[in-house]
């Protein structure tokens, strides 16, 4: 236990302690983690306070506690440096500053691989193309050529590495040589999806392979579901391609609603179940129609013909709930450890 102690003492050791021991996108540890500072939140879940008054706190401490170990410290540690990856932090100067949006909700701590600096791009050159992975030829096509079409403009493309609509639109930008980087709802000792090993390996090459997930944590729904807001975050404008009105692409189009970024979809076919998620968008005014590169250049500029994020209202229940729903008295201020 001492050891455990010493470990957690270190600001990015604790954030690394915590990324092992809670989900993604956590509120309770978010909180926490804001108000009293990384460390001092592990040595909460430690028991170095008397229980906490507030039963969600209590409750996440519960959870949290059994999982806090020397071992899976040091498993992370390995599989980071056998894998070649980097650990970012929120004090580091390649921390993306639009993930600061997220509040509570923010990574604790980022493993990346590939181009560091892609991160330092200001939020505005950033766009997200994602969709459909059961996407038509249509939606293929669309998602290759507006990505092609924005790197050429130097706008960099995030998407999250999938089947389908991310696989073309990494396609797209690294066909031209593009930077673009995929968000991954796994550990970066894993690819998801396995087929798309050649694909990740290319993006690492010329881009950037992006987790907030421990090297070798496995994918799952929570996690899916989590990585949607890392790829609004990190992005100016997001563009759905394809999806069906109830998918994972319109969970991503909540997470920009919800931080009050532009949204962009692509229309097509009203026969088809793969459009009805961006006709959904655009029916709503959630959404301005996009139809080409220049159409995403303007969404970023916030030119005219923009809906303005505030005024959604027909569309406020595309917006997602919070990843947790537990309640803790909101501190202010943030806190960050320094870079490893």
């Amino acid at each position: 236990m001492n050891e455990l102690w010493n470990l957690a003492s270190d600001e990015t050791h604790a954030r690394v302690l915590l990324a092992l021991a809670t989900a993604p996108g956590d509120e309770v540890t978010g909180r926490l983690v804001a108000q009293h500072g990384a460390a001092e939140t592990v040595r909460l879940a430690l028991g170095a306070h008397a229980p906490h008054d507030d039963l969600a706190v209590e409750a996440w401490r519960g959870a949290t506690t059994p999982k806090l170990t020397v071992n899976a410290f040091g498993r992370a540690v390995q599989a980071t440096v056998r894998a070649g990856l980097v650990a970012v932090f929120p004090d580091s100067p390649h921390w993306p500053a639009g993930l600061d949006d997220l509040g509570h909700r923010a990574p604790l701590v980022l493993w990346a691989k590939g181009d560091l600096d892609l991160l330092t791009t200001r939020v505005d050159q950033r766009v997200a193309v994602t969709g459909s992975r059961a996407a038509t030829e249509y939606g293929l096509a669309i998602g290759r050529d507006l990505a092609r079409e924005l790197v050429e403009r130097d706008v960099q493309v995030v998407s999250g590495g999938a089947f389908g609509i991310d696989t073309a639109a990494h396609r797209g930008a690294l066909a031209f040589d593009g930077p673009t980087i995929a968000v991954i709802p796994a550990g970066l000792e894993h690819t998801y999806p396995a087929a798309n090993r050649d694909l990740h390996a290319r993006i690492a090459e010329h881009g950037l392979l992006l987790s907030e997930l421990p090297p070798s944590t496995p994918v799952s729904r929570s996690a899916l579901l989590a990585r949607n807001r890392i790829i609004a975050g990190l992005s100016g404008a997001t563009v759905i391609v394809e999806g069906a009105a109830r998918s994972g692409s319109m969970h991503t189009a909540g997470q920009a609603l919800a931080l009050g970024r532009p949204l962009g979809a692509v229309p097509g076919a009203v026969t088809s179940v793969a459009s009805g998620g961006p006709h959904l968008l655009l029916k709503r005014g959630a959404a301005r129609l996009v139809t080409e590169a220049s159409d995403v250049v303007d969404l970023l500029a916030g030119r005219p013909g923009a809906p303005a994020p505030a005024a959604v209202g027909p569309a406020r229940g595309l917006v997602p709930e919070p990843v947790s729903r537990q309640a803790v008295t909101a501190p202010n201020g943030a806190a960050g450890g320094p870079s490893l």
